[in-house]
């Protein structure tokens, strides 16, 4: 699957919503100016004779056609648009955080791995895993109290991405069954369904705005009609407010209908992605089937669950307007496609596999059980045998390429390998990556420098920048996290994020500061620092990109991060290896070497690049492994680097599954 194509539709589709929105708000314009028309006619009519009205008043019919002449319709039409706008604008602005106000909207909690266990230890195994294979920032994971089979991914970017699941769903499902569903999540994540689902939120809502208005203009009415004083103003409250409610329901009408175009087929996609994950259809077409079968189905029991009932794994709300608008296709439509064997044969396999798990409980606690590899883990990574140095394509620019080419989808080798990698980390770095001292002092010892007088000066800046807190766990750390072979490093790092990113602001401003004294006290630009650096502060981008700019306007900003893949060539190589990046996108263009690249040059050029197309990221993508990889040799620092940039171009990079030569 075409990671940028999918990524570039989601693109489109946002426009296409912008379409449907203004035939949503025509409607509501035609439909208030009716209710408003009507209201009036009635009026007027209450207050003129009954003789001078008989004699004078013109039919309803005439009176709205005169109506919809006069300059009031413009007026109406300026207001409907005005609270269109406005309330889609209060809808972004909350949803600005990204996924954590879904997640909390719906009544999840933040699952925490030290004080997990059981079931919810395995989910964040599962989850883990799969942003590791994808490379992928790890999102947060919240529990939602709901006896219904159900999960949503939510968040601007994968930066501030979250996974919701609920308490029924991981009850229910085995492990196997439960990576489907986080797979069928990621997808969502990944094809750029989340970023879309999240625009579409503030867009309903600005929709529905004029409903609540009448809803609100009700109750009001209804209070002030009880005092005789006021019983007048009540009576002509209820009716506008039963016409603005009235409109408000054609907004429910267009709402339901948005949803239901821009989600069904993207549900299919997911499913089909979630199987290519895991090589594995049974997971999810189970996963399915016990939704069927559960009394619960896939239910949230959430006041708020209808304005987010598009970020499903499966429908979690009955409509009014039933399979007509449905926000999910058919429950065994979706088994059908993905498993098309007989469903009884499906059927047998879930029953088979609920006989074990009931043995298994009575005999032990639930735990999390994963594939050979993790449950018996190696101490090291050259145990499990995919440590082993290699040379020939996977340490060439046609490995980089392959990998790439996966770019957004989670090869199973892969998804095995972050398996493998998730059990050679040291168990008190897994723990302490989720604390907030121990994290901060985690991601501080990936910059300490070697050489004893710049660690000295580095470990004098900390002392007294740094919380004594995170400064003493810093101590603890060190050792473990200098002897992490060099391809745990980054997974580590993606296991942090989510604690650092849940920061407070003042401990944020803090912790950014620290990051940047480290790197400054040797005066000196480290290619590894920087990715160190720019991968984390990345997990704080959480301002929507607009993803329009063509390549061709982008020419420095890709000269400038060329520029910086040239660097990390033998000093001979780097102008060459700088023009042959550049003329693969261009042609006829040469770059001149910078004589020392900048941190800030560099680091604002990739933050331009955001704004790239998905559809040319990975022309760029491409040109900087061919810098790379320039010498014939591939570095993991090198694959470090281009991961760091894939993740900031939202374009996340898998794990590979071999270590690469050295230069």
């Amino acid at each position: 699957m075409n990671f940028f194509k999918h990524q570039d539709d989601a693109r489109k589709k946002s426009a296409q919503l912008v379409g449907l929105l203004a035939l949503a708000v025509c409607v509501l314009i035609v439909v208030t100016t009716l209710m408003l028309g009507i209201f009036l006619y009635f009026i007027e009519g209450n207050i003129t004779s009954i003789n001078t009205q008989h004699a004078s008043q013109p039919s309803l019919v005439t009176h709205l056609s005169h109506l919809m002449q006069s300059k009031l319709v413009i007026w109406i039409t300026v207001a409907v648009i005005s609270v269109v706008l406005l309330g889609s604008l209060y809808k972004a602005s909350q949803l600005k955080g990204g996924g954590d106000y879904v997640a909390q909207a719906l009544g999840g909690h933040l699952l925490i791995t030290d004080q997990a266990e059981g079931k919810q230890k395995q989910l964040l195994n599962v989850v883990a895993e799969m942003a590791i294979a994808s490379g992928m920032p790890l999102p947060r994971v919240y529990l939602m109290p709901s006896e219904g089979i159900n999960a949503f991914a939510a968040g601007t970017n994968t930066a501030n991405a979250v996974i919701g699941i609920t308490q029924g769903c991981i009850d229910a499902l085995s492990r196997n069954q439960l990576q489907g569903v986080i797979a069928h999540e990621f997808s969502h994540i990944h094809h750029g369904d989340m970023r879309l689902n999240m625009r579409l939120i503030a867009v309903l809502h600005g929709i529905l705005v004029i409903g609540l208005i009448g809803q609100a203009l009700l109750r009001g009415s209804s209070a002030n009609s009880l005092r005789p004083t006021t019983r007048r103003k009540g009576g002509a409250g209820v009716i506008i407010g039963a016409g603005l409610v009235a409109a408000g329901f054609g907004g429910v009408f267009f709402g339901n209908m948005i949803k239901a175009a821009v989600s069904r087929q993207r549900e299919f996609l997911a499913d089909a992605s979630a199987v290519q994950y895991t090589r594995n259809p049974e997971g999810i077409a189970a996963a399915l089937l016990k939704i069927k079968r559960s009394i619960y189905g896939s239910q949230l029991d959430n006041q708020h669950a209808p304005e987010f009932s598009h970020f499903f794994f499966a429908s979690g709300v009955s409509t009014f307007f039933g399979n007509m608008f449905a926000t999910h296709p058919p429950i065994d439509e979706r088994i059908s496609r993905v498993f098309p064997n007989s469903l009884s044969e499906l059927q047998q396999t879930v029953m088979d596999e609920e006989r074990r798990q009931s043995i298994n409980d009575a005999e032990k606690p639930a735990s999390d059980t994963t594939n050979s590899a993790a449950s018996s883990p190696s101490n090291s990574l050259s145990e499990s045998g995919l440590s082993q140095n290699t040379t020939g394509t996977a340490a060439s620019k046609a490995g980089l390429d392959a990998l790439l080419s996966e770019v957004g989808d989670i090869h199973p080798l892969a998804l095995n390998f972050s398996t493998i990698l998730l059990a050679a980390l040291p168990e008190t770095l897994s723990q302490a990556a989720q604390s907030g001292y121990q994290a901060r002092a985690i991601a501080y010892a990936l910059l300490i420098d070697q050489r004893s007088e710049i660690r000295d000066k580095q470990f004098e800046a900390l002392s007294k920048r740094a919380h004594p807190a995170t400064f003493k766990e810093l101590k603890k750390v060190m050792s473990e996290v200098a002897q992490l072979d060099e391809q745990l490093r980054f997974p580590l790092l993606q296991l942090a994020q989510p604690t650092l990113i849940s920061l407070s602001q003042p401990q944020q401003t803090v912790f950014k500061e620290n990051l940047h004294a480290l790197i400054k006290v040797d005066k000196r630009f480290s290619i590894r620092e920087w990715a160190v650096l720019t991968y984390i502060l990345n997990g704080y981008e959480n301002e929507p990109v607009p993803a329009t700019a063509k390549l061709d306007t982008l020419k420095e900003p890709v000269k400038c991060l060329l520029g910086l893949a040239s660097y990390m060539n033998n000093a001979n190589d780097r102008q060459a290896s700088l023009n042959a990046a550049v003329q693969q996108i261009w042609p006829e263009d040469e770059a001149q070497l910078p004589s020392q690249p900048s941190l800030a040059a560099l680091s604002q050029s990739l933050q331009t690049l955001r704004s790239l197309r998905p559809i040319q990221k990975p022309i760029v993508l491409k040109a900087l492994s061919l810098c790379m990889a320039f010498d014939g040799e591939v570095t993991i620092t090198e694959r470090e680097v281009l991961r760091t940039v894939s993740a900031v171009l939202d374009a996340p990079m898998p794990v590979c599954t071999s270590q690469p030569s050295s230069k």
